[in-house]
């Protein structure tokens, strides 16, 4: 079987880097030979199955290679097990050498997606973390999911404390003329999905009490469909621009 599947795929134009019959083995070259793709039959000889094997390697290899299944067994039981191991496609045997293709195809094209999304994520979390204003992003029912290190220093919240919590209580805003309490805008802006930004009259309460003015946006974030799942606040210390606006120049 091993050699049948290699000739196909060597004649799809594939490198067959190595072939084992264990799942020792299988997690050993894997790690030596950093291989595109693994091509994993769930029955291996020795104590560790496929599943297993496939479980050691996504666990030490980061990016983990995308693992395809070959298995004669399509009981709940084994697809349950599998499918902890993320598995990008499964060949049932005796294969069929189109539904081969298919899946080493489909496989490359999901792993190589996976990866540009990854890139993108890691590019987004970067910048967001070196920007000057404060980025709040919460959930469509108001809890912070996520919050900059320039946010962190405005409210006094670190991240892993700010997170789940309600918005309201890592984002507190009063009025400065009378110190009245102001209406969550994440809220605001989820019912209505439309950017706002406050007015000049708005103060930050930090965790320690302390008011700092800010000049604050914030505007409703979308899915692929348009449909609401949260919010995002952007805001920074507006201390230097308030203090320059209460000052008349003086006069010659």
């Amino acid at each position: 079987m091993a050699a049948d599947l290699g000739r196909s795929l060597s004649e799809m134009g594939y490198e067959i880097v190595d072939t084992v019959d264990t799942g020792e083995e299988a997690v050993k070259q894997t790690m030596a030979l950093k291989p595109d793709l693994v091509l994993m039959d769930i029955r291996l000889k020795g104590p560790l199955d496929g599943i297993e094997a496939a479980g050691q390697i996504r666990t030490a290899y980061r990016p983990p290679p995308p693992v395809v299944f070959l298995t004669s067994y399509a009981d709940e039981e084994t697809l349950t097990r599998a499918g902890y191991c993320e598995p990008f496609a499964y060949i049932v045997k005796p294969y069929d050498p189109r539904a081969l293709r298919a899946a080493v195809q489909t496989a490359f094209y999901r792993h190589h997606a996976e990866l540009r999304i990854r890139k993108l994520e890691r590019w987004l979390a970067t910048t967001l973390r070196s920007l000057g204003n404060g980025v709040i992003a919460t959930n469509k029912e108001g809890q912070v999911n996520y919050i900059n290190p320039a946010a962190e220093a405005l409210t006094g919240w670190t991240f892993f404390e700010a997170l789940g919590q309600p918005l309201t209580e890592v984002f507190r805003l009063v009025r400065a003329r009378d110190r009245q309490p102001i209406p969550d805008p994440a809220q605001r802006v989820v019912q209505d999905g439309k950017t706002i930004e406050l007015n000049h009259d708005t103060l930050l309460l930090r965790r320690d009490g302390q008011e700092t003015p800010i000049d604050e946006n914030a505007s409703p974030i979308r899915d692929d469909e348009g449909r609401i799942t949260g919010a995002v606040l952007i805001f920074r210390d507006a201390t230097g621009r308030r203090e320059h606006e209460t000052v008349a120049p003086q006069s010659d």
